[in-house]
């Protein structure tokens, strides 16, 4: 990597110790997807019996 003064910057130098962010993985997602199932349908089944009941 050439820096602006002409120096090349070495590989253990400041300028390459960047904290990269993780990736999450394929599961994680399905998790989260399934979660939100759960929730809906509950929340759609407790709907339904309350306007049952009136």
């Amino acid at each position: 990597m050439t820096l602006g003064n002409g120096t090349f910057a070495a590989a253990n130098s400041p300028l390459f110790n960047t904290v990269t962010a993780a990736v999450p993985e394929p599961h994680h997602y399905a998790l989260l997807l399934a979660g939100l199932m759960v929730i809906l349908v509950t929340a759609k089944r407790r709907r339904r019996l309350l306007t049952a009941r009136v």
